[in-house]
């Protein structure tokens, strides 16, 4: 899964146990200089507070109720120890009985300096910087501010708020939830729904035409859902322009959500600032727990997500025996089923790219096969198919043009979306309400055929899909936009993106420690989808390679050549193996080190040493031979199938990312992994997104 790389040790605790936030060193000067403010919010106020990247505040709820972005805000408890008198320094403490210094760990030294510092508990604390926060009450609360650098300029109470209208908002959601779960409960008294849903076995055979294969397999989910559309909870898609509030907007509906004992599906399908993962990514995940108010989606609930899964499957470990049904313990992609935790684990394809319109035939392929995967978990989790579905979109599908008008009709089908929430756009809300208006108009002609063809209560005539489009019901609603979203110019959305892809491999407040490993280029795979360069990267390539744009380039899977133009690429890690065999390659790292381990690394000449090493095959170049033991150093995991390959590179999801750091000598290549592990023997997947670690 994706937690696999960025989550191989438990790195995130939960926030019940957690360690207190920390920030930059200081000076003593500037720990002197620090600022407090008391923040009395009546009922139904909002703070707002707008933050620079050099600019750190610490807040308080001392008493009431407050929430971020719907994430309630727990009370802080009185620090006992303020005020009081102790050394800071772990060797002046008093000794025990037996004359022994009192062992302490490295974080009760790092948090015992301050504790006697401030007035209220500092784990009981939030911690934000660089970032706009909207603090916001509905029975009123106090707030304990603590500015620790800068003095934050922009800050402001005003009553004017629109969290009413979101509650509202939500309360429509929740209506069509509970009208979900009671057509469940009366199709499994029928006996027309098992209460443990499995994916069909698909009746159609493998074709040639790859996509033709894959619109067979959305077609026999569509039918399923088609039948089984009324058990099935809001699908709900938010548009807007850029710097509108949609992600404030997703964040709170699924909060809400949460709070009304709904864990719904969350899609993200803006690639340029990508709520659950970097940029470059299309991203879903069920949100089991509240997105945390300082860092978001830092899937801190992967705990959480596996003691679920395993109560879970203790609790139905005899129904499955008994009648089948359920996930097991098989793959994401088996028909069978999903397993419980990947049905909660986040599922991630790599875009490659910050925009759609430069690459739209490989984004269309990546939502695609996101929604795909969305179908079956929706299909098997009952509990997720009430809850139902929220997609935020990319700004790009509010620009009138007919690749985007294209792109929107298909998302909407692709999720069998039924409310759309458009933000601060009157063309794209009268070309929704246009295009679905008619629907609504035939829906209700074909209600009143229903109601008169009908023999019994459940009893529903036979639709083909081709009807089901055309006769389906999708309410449009101009959603209110916040008097608090602050419009960025596009070089702080960069910057932004790169402060996500930073928090990736260093942790939001750099509490991460990432592995920097070198390894050969003879034992990685990469690939990149198509030729097209995009011409606006996050940051510019070192190299000189100027890019073209992305609107006439190939859609096959291509090698990607080893030389400088790979230094500062996010590289990412595919659940495909590469065919490497791990303990041969062992053994010829050894064999390696031990030629070299006498000489000067800047004298050697690499790549000529490697050649004394590996036999190439040469009908196949990824298969390698080792001369010393003549034994198989590496196979083709595609067997020289050109189709075979294009199909497993495209289709596969996102394990992790990696950077490359640096490329030395056409034979030897640096990378930054998130895990203390061993790189995984996996093909890795090139886009456009550069970074540079400074």
């Amino acid at each position: 899964t994706y937690l696999q790389l960025r989550f191989k040790l438990p790195r995130v605790m939960s926030h019940r146990s957690r360690k207190p936030p920390s920030i930059p060193s200081q000076t003593d000067d500037e720990a002197q200089k620090h600022v407090y403010d008391t923040i009395k919010l009546a009922a139904d106020e909002e703070y707002r507070i707008y933050l620079k990247n050099d600019e750190w505040i610490r807040v308080w709820m001392v008493s009431g109720s407050a929430e971020v972005f719907g994430t309630e805000l727990r009370e802080a408890q009185r620090n006992e120890k303020f005020n009081t008198i102790r050394s800071s320094h772990p060797r002046h403490s008093r000794k025990s009985k037996r004359g022994h210094h009192h062992k302490m760990s490295i974080d009760a030294i790092n948090s015992s300096l301050h504790d006697h510092e401030e007035m209220y508990c500092l784990k009981d604390s939030y911690l934000f910087s660089n970032c706009n926060i909207s603090i916001y009450s509905f029975q009123g609360a106090h707030l304990y501010v603590k500015y620790e650098t800068g003095t934050c300029e922009h800050k402001f109470k005003t009553p004017d708020t629109q969290y009413q209208i979101y509650c509202n908002y939500n309360a429509s959601l929740t209506n069509m939830r509970r009208s979900a779960e009671v057509h469940q409960t009366q199709r499994i008294l029928d006996h027309s729904l098992s209460e443990q849903p499995s994916l069909p076995k698909l009746r159609c055979r493998e074709t040639e035409n790859e996509k033709k294969e894959e619109l067979n397999e959305h077609k026999s989910l569509d039918s399923i859902i088609m039948q089984q559309i009324a058990t099935y909870g809001p699908r709900v898609l938010i548009l807007g322009p850029s710097n509108s509030g949609k992600a404030s907007l997703a964040k709170i509906l699924c909060n809400y959500a949460l709070r009304s004992q709904y864990h719904p599906l969350l899609v993200d399908l803006d690639c340029s600032i990508n709520m659950i993962s970097i940029p470059g990514t299309i991203t879903a995940v069920t949100v089991s727990e509240p997105i945390d108010a300082e860092t978001g989606f830092n899937h801190c609930h992967s705990a959480k997500i596996g003691a679920m899964a395993h109560g879970r499957r203790r609790s139905g470990n005899g129904d499955k025996k008994n009648n089948g049904d359920g996930g097991g313990d098989d793959d994401d992609d088996d028909d069978d089923g999903i397993t419980e935790h990947a049905q909660l684990a986040p599922m991630v394809y790599f875009y490659g790219d910050d925009r759609p319109d430069r690459r739209l035939k490989v984004y269309e392929k990546c939502v695609e096969r996101l929604s795909l995967c969305a179908k079956k978990k929706l299909i098997v989790n009952l509990e997720t198919r009430a809850a139902g579905v929220i997609v935020k979109a990319h700004s790009c599908l509010n620009n009138p043009t007919d690749a985007m008008k294209s792109l929107l009709a298909r998302i909407v089908q692709l999720f069998h979306i039924d409310v759309v929430l458009v933000i601060d756009d009157e063309l794209t809300l009268n070309f929704v309400r246009t295009k679905y208006g008619e629907n609504n108009a035939r829906n209700f002609l074909l209600q009143q055929q229903q109601q008169q063809q009908q023999s019994h209560a459940h009893h529903e005539p036979g639709m083909d899909l081709s009807r089901y489009w055309q006769y389906r019901c999708v309410a449009v609603e101009k959603a209110v936009k916040s008097g608090g979203v602050m419009v960025r110019e596009q070089a702080d959305r960069l910057a932004i993106g790169r402060n996500l892809i930073r928090s990736y491999f260093y942790g939001a407040h750099n509490h991460y420690r990432p592995l920097s490993c070198e390894t050969y280029p003879q034992f990685l795979r990469v690939y990149q989808i198509g030729s097209g360069q995009s011409t606006n990267d996050l940051l510019p390539s070192d190299s000189s390679s100027g890019g073209v744009g992305g609107g006439a380039e190939s859609f096959a899977v291509l090698p990607v050549r080893f030389d400088t133009s790979l230094r500062g690429q996010i590289l990412a890690v595919l659940h495909v193996d590469n065919g490497v065999i791990e303990n041969e390659q062992y053994q010829l790292e050894r064999d390696l080190h031990a030629l070299t381990n006498h000489h000067d690394a800047s004298a050697i000449n690499m790549a000529q040493v490697l050649s004394t090493l590996i036999e190439v095959d040469g009908t196949n170049d990824c298969v390698m031979w080792n001369r010393n033991t003549s034994q198989q150093l590496s196979m083709d995991p595609f067997e020289n199938d050109t189709k075979r390959k294009n199909k497993a590179i495209k289709t596969s999801n996102v394990m992790g990312f990696v950077h490359v750091q640096d490329v030395r000598n056409y034979s030897k290549i640096t990378l930054l992994s998130p895990c203390q592990n061993k790189l995984p023997l996996k093909c890795l997947l090139k886009g456009h997104i550069n970074w540079h670690d400074r």
